[in-house]
């Protein structure tokens, strides 16, 4: 059984073997791949020596022996799987197979993103892409814990297994009614917010990040979900604060306006573990994000 186990046997030698059978003859089966018939013998009987026995009988051109015929179908099974297991790993390593999974923050993935994903489909067509959209928070976790291949959100929180390439500074604004008196002024301030009423959500914590500490920013109402944020700011409920990627542009009924002094951004990044490359498809798709990022403008 150790020897067996220990057998020199190359897929090479199966190929010819299958395929002599295949041709009904040595001659036929040196033609069709282009070696000489001397070659090919000289392969059969290197795996007659490691099996132990001779495969076609004396004095024919391919007549089997009885364990030829025991022998054909299951090396014909090696080499097929051999062939499919060597096209997978071409395609995949070629970008021709495989899936990218990565989660992006939802104002990244109704501005920039679909400029990317197209891009790279057209690129890659094979590719399988799941994205899903996230809070930064909940992005770094699952970068972290391996269920997705990267993400593309701020770095909620430093960690030694976080590698974050910088992507866009994104400013926060103030976002309010159309009919609120701090859209008809021309140049706001954090100061000027003081005495709205103001509508808390996950930008708070960048606020506080930056020292931003007004009365009023602790406000009465906390807003996380970004369609009932944007229904109270229509209906000048308040006001609040926002990255500009995150400001629904679509809406006919709000203001976006920078604060300066001091500025605030949030930082976009593509953020991924450290020493964890991914598979050739997900190089592909960093690489198409990080161009489209070089290119990208926030106006």
């Amino acid at each position: 059984m150790d020897n067996l186990l220990n057998s020199q046997i190359t897929i090479g030698q199966l190929k010819n073997f299958v395929l002599v059978v295949e041709e009904k003859g040595f001659h036929a089966a040196a033609k069709k791949i282009g070696r000489s018939q001397p070659a090919i013998s000289k392969s059969i009987k290197r795996l007659e020596t490691e099996l132990g026995g001779e495969l076609f009988e004396k004095g024919s051109n391919a007549t089997l022996t009885s364990l030829g015929h025991y022998f054909f179908p299951q090396a014909k099974d090696l080499v097929t799987q051999y062939e499919k297991v060597m096209t997978d790993i071409l395609l995949f390593s070629n970008k021709q197979a495989g899936q990218v999974t990565l989660a992006v923050l939802p104002s990244v993935a109704g501005s920039i993103l679909p400029r990317i994903i197209k891009e790279y489909i057209e690129l890659y067509p094979n590719i399988q892409i799941s994205i899903q959209d996230e809070n930064s928070e909940t992005i770094q976790r699952r970068v972290l814990n391996g269920t997705i291949d990267f993400g593309v959100s701020q770095v909620w929180e430093a960690h030694p297994e976080l590698e974050a390439v910088d992507l866009l500074q994104d400013p926060i604004g103030l976002v309010c009614s159309n009919r609120h008196p701090l859209a008809q002024v021309d140049e706001v301030s954090w100061e000027m917010l003081r005495g709205s009423t103001f509508i808390s959500n996950g930008t708070v914590r960048l606020l506080h990040q930056a020292g931003i500490a007004i009365a009023g920013l602790d406000a009465q109402l906390s807003m996380p979900n970004m369609a009932s944020l944007v229904a109270m700011l229509e209906a000048d409920i308040g006001i609040t604060t926002l990255p500009y990627l995150a400001f629904p542009k679509d809406s006919q009924k709000l203001t976006f306006k920078p604060i300066a002094d001091p500025v605030v951004e949030r930082k976009i990044s593509l953020v991924s573990r450290r020493k964890f490359s991914g598979s050739p498809a997900v190089q592909a798709m960093k690489e198409v994000i990080l161009k489209h990022f070089q290119m990208a403008s926030i106006d």
